[in-house]
């Protein structure tokens, strides 16, 4: 049996037992260390970062689209953009894809930028 790569299931529910979650990853990895690691389901920045470490090569999530909807900036919990019409939030989830993937998403409006120090077209009074 020859395989390109091996994925990860089943991991969101052990979201709130992170060293349960990153001993399946490491065992994983310990196991199998020359094929690409890819982890489901599993999106939250800081363990993101953290599975990069342990050398996971992918992982695919849709939290930052479900903060998007609600008007909820990718990796800064305080920031909310209040009232934000359809166009701002699906603006928002390509910022949000953005910083999740650490790239920089083409965008048709030169104003519109992403991330907790930066705005939309939307005051920053409109922010909490």
């Amino acid at each position: 049996f020859r395989s390109d790569g091996i994925a990860i299931g089943g991991l969101v529910p052990r979201m709130r037992d992170r060293e349960s979650l990153f001993g399946i990853v490491d065992a994983v990895r310990n196991a199998v260390p020359n094929l690409p690691l890819h982890v489901f389901g599993v999106g939250k920045p800081d363990v993101v970062e953290a599975l990069y470490e342990r050398g996971v090569q992918s992982v695919d999530s849709s939290s930052y689209v479900k903060a998007a909807a609600d008007g909820r900036f990718w990796g800064a919990p305080g920031r909310v953009l209040v009232d934000a019409s359809p166009m701002e939030r699906l603006q928002l989830a390509l910022c949000n894809l953005a910083t999740a993937t650490q790239s920089a998403v083409p965008l048709s409006r030169a104003q519109v930028v992403c991330c907790p120090d930066r705005v939309f077209n939307t005051p920053l009074s409109q922010l909490r």
